[in-house]
């Protein structure tokens, strides 16, 4: 059985971390869509397949894409982006997937982190520095994103799960079965996904107002409430261990 991981990027300069990152949790491909980043994501491994797509991601196009050409061989692949680090509890791969073989999908909850870095803290590694996460308690963690079987999954119309082969299943990590909807009871004891989102006011503002002209649905006071927000959740209580 083998593990693939399907990623959009774009500008994102710790790519190289998120690449590293999962093939040391044992991840045996990772199919990287580079999605007109100034400079082009380059990452030398033959686990490691780059695709430069030099065009708006739009109906999920990247990941239908991946389904066709990639999802060529018996295993499962997460469909997760750039700043989603996949936190296995200190396990492999293949370990902490063992308790979900029987399923045909799998969600697992964000635990999001906030933008705030120790005054000391000079480290440039995205997993230290950023440590305060929102709780499990709060709205947002309820969020999921999936990792599938490539035999079960039929193509996403939404970002967060996929549309699913007749009589296929999602499940959450704590067995409840998951339909039609990116969210459930999340439990961050189990496999759950870090979500590096925020990464400061300045960095949110860059990413997210690149879409205003386009959607014209946002304005940098919405972006700047957006971040303010969720950040204030990740209060200094919540301090994420090394892993």
């Amino acid at each position: 059985m083998k593990y693939s991981i399907c990623c959009h990027t774009r500008d994102f300069k710790e790519i190289n971390q998120f690449i590293d990152y999962h093939l040391n949790l044992g991840f045996d491909r990772i199919v990287i869509y580079d999605n007109m980043s100034i400079i082009p994501v380059e990452y030398n491994n033959n686990k490691v397949i780059i695709v430069r797509w030099d065009e708006p991601i739009v109906d999920f196009n990247t990941y239908n894409h991946y389904i066709k050409n990639y999802c060529d061989y018996e295993g499962w692949t997460a469909f997760i982006d750039e700043d989603e680090f996949i936190n296995t509890i200190g396990l492999s791969i293949q370990e902490a997937m063992l308790p979900y073989q029987n399923y045909d999908s799998l969600g697992i909850n964000w635990k999001m982190f906030g933008g705030n870095i120790d005054e000391d803290n000079k480290n440039e590694n995205i997993l230290q520095k950023y440590r305060y996460f929102i709780p499990e308690s709060s709205d947002i963690s309820t969020h999921v994103k999936t990792i599938v079987k490539n035999d079960s999954v039929l193509e996403f119309h939404h970002p967060h799960f996929p549309k699913l082969k007749v009589d296929k299943k999602s499940y959450s990590v704590n067995g409840e079965i998951i339909t039609n909807t990116p969210w459930c009871k999340p439990n961050f004891n189990k496999m759950h996904l870090n979500h590096y989102h925020l990464r400061g006011l300045e960095d949110y503002i860059k990413r997210q107002t690149r879409w205003i002209d386009i959607l014209g649905t946002a304005t940098k006071e919405t972006v700047i409430n957006k971040y303010n927000a969720h950040n204030i959740l990740a209060t200094e209580t919540l301090k994420e261990n090394e892993i």
